[in-house]
């Protein structure tokens, strides 16, 4: 009679060092695998950490320019709205800025309800106009004709050229509203009373700006905050300028006031730039074109460039004003700086955006990359198990368990997957850091992404290890269920 004993079961050291000899053993193919592995997680943890490197600089850029462009703002503020599609624009960007909702309330003396009421009228107004200048120009003509702007409102306000624009929109099975189409055509047959609602807003802010025109007359508002800026009196400034109608945030009121002491200096400093012999000897001494800009950026970077404007100024003015290098040089630089953030805030944002999270093509790249590291890891470990069926018939001869084989080759897909973690890691930390560090490196300090760099390289080390042992399943199972036999008739 055949007696069929028990397995043995082999203690965890034991198995380990299998495991370990095993992967020694088949160098090659132990290799190929971590370099899938690498490959895979490098793509996915590199998308993860450019995307938080990215925005992590727009933001700072965003900052900085926010703070740059006060002063540009607020002198865009003094002046009166130019048409009614300003002032729908502006409505519809007031949100829960307390201080232009401030505003609004004392041009007009309408409740905070009514208020807010308008200003959400004004936000579907100004999508409604948004989705529709997005549209190519053929869907758009088909749409809404050759009208433009406000036009299209009006036009859509009569009751046959809107059923025209909705039939026409729903033959167009590309074309999506954002809004209800029963709200749009509340909207549209409501446009003749909104505007009036524009009117009202427009005229209260032409009263507020001529009553400031008044109170800081003869000088201008701009040139009293320059001046009371330099005396530190600017908090004055701006309280008066709020009893007149026109609020500003506490703390981009400072930056406003840094802006108006700026824009003195500048003055002076494109005064230097703007010399005669400077302007007209600049193209035959740098071979550049000519500007007042390309002089100060010039100036600031260039040590050759700013010792050729010193003497040119000195020649033009031997006995007059006197140059102060150190100011000019400092107020070049302030420029160039400046320069340089809103040419990176072009940059950063059409390449981020301006929303924070992932567009939806990083989230479909992140999918493709599980699936590939997913499919290359299964791919590798099948081959292995098939190249080992007489290894493992041996080792059930010898008694191993099924549970034992299963257990090898997962542990070898997770030892595997913890090392090309790894390497993928550093491969994109090379790839995906030190690029935009060299880059953006300015910003990033300032707004350097240390927590989500570490959940991105650890999450890349985890899904390493998640995804190879998944991957592994069907392979070890395809192992430890071979009968030795079968196994052993294998080539």
């Amino acid at each position: 009679m055949l007696e069929v004993r028990e397995q043995s079961r082999l203690p965890l050291p034991k198995l380990l060092r299998i495991c370990k000899l095993s992967i020694a053993h088949r160098i090659l193919r132990s290799a190929v695998t971590v370099f899938i592995i690498a490959l895979a997680i490098s793509f996915l943890t590199s998308i993860l950490a450019s995307g938080y490197l990215g925005r992590a600089a727009r933001d700072a850029v965003l900052e900085e320019t926010k703070e740059l462009g006060a002063y540009s703002r607020f002198l865009a503020a003094l002046q009166p709205f130019s048409d009614e599609a300003a002032v729908l624009a502006w409505l519809a960007r007031v949100g829960d800025n307390p201080e232009q909702f401030g505003n609004l309330l004392r041009w007009t003396g309408w409740s905070e309800a009514t208020a807010r009421a308008h200003l959400a009228s004004a936000a579907e107004y100004q999508t409604l106009l948004d989705f529709l200048g997005t549209l190519p120009t053929g869907e758009r003509a088909l749409l809404v004709g050759s009208s433009r702007g406000l036009q299209i409102l009006g036009k859509l306000e009569a009751p046959s050229t809107r059923e025209e624009f909705f039939a026409h929109l729903k033959s167009l099975k590309s074309v999506r509203l954002t809004i209800p189409p029963d709200r749009v055509a509340r909207l549209l047959n409501g446009w003749t009373e909104f505007r009036g609602v524009l009117d009202v807003v427009r005229r209260g802010n032409l009263r507020s700006l001529q009553e400031i025109e008044k109170t800081f007359a003869p000088e201008g508002a701009a040139k009293a905050l320059a001046r009371e800026a330099r005396e530190d009196r600017a908090g004055e400034f701006f309280k008066t300028l709020a009893q007149g109608g026109l609020g500003f945030n506490p703390s981009e009121a400072e930056a406003i006031a840094r802006g108006a002491i700026f824009e003195e200096r500048l003055q002076a400093a494109m005064m230097v730039a703007r010399n005669p012999s400077v302007r007209s000897g600049w193209r035959a001494a740098f071979n550049e074109d000519y500007s007042p800009a390309r002089v100060l950026v010039a100036a600031a970077e260039s040590p050759r460039h700013l010792q050729w404007i010193i003497e040119q100024w000195k020649r033009d003015n031997p006995e007059g004003t006197a140059f102060n290098q150190e100011e000019f040089v400092s107020v070049s630089r302030e420029f160039a700086q400046s320069r340089a953030a809103f040419a990176a805030e072009q940059e950063l944002t059409g390449r981020y955006g301006r929303e924070k999270g992932f567009d939806p093509r990083t989230l479909w790249l992140v999918a493709v990359s599980f699936l590939v590291c997913v499919v290359g890891i299964a791919n590798a470990m099948l081959m292995s198990v098939l190249e080992r069926f007489k290894e493992i018939a041996t080792m059930k001869c010898l008694g191993a368990r099924n549970a034992t084989i299963g257990f090898l080759f997962i542990f070898e897909s997770l030892a595997m997957g913890v090392l090309g973690g790894l390497v993928g890691i550093g491969i994109a930390l090379i790839v995906a850091v030190i690029p935009p560090l060299i880059w953006n490196g300015n910003w990033l300090v300032k707004n350097f992404p240390f927590g989500d760099l570490a959940f991105t390289f650890g999450a890349g080390l985890l899904a390493g290890l998640i995804l190879s042992g998944l991957a592994a399943i069907y392979p070890a199972g395809v192992a430890s269920r071979m009968a030795p036999l079968e196994a052993m008739r294998v080539d």
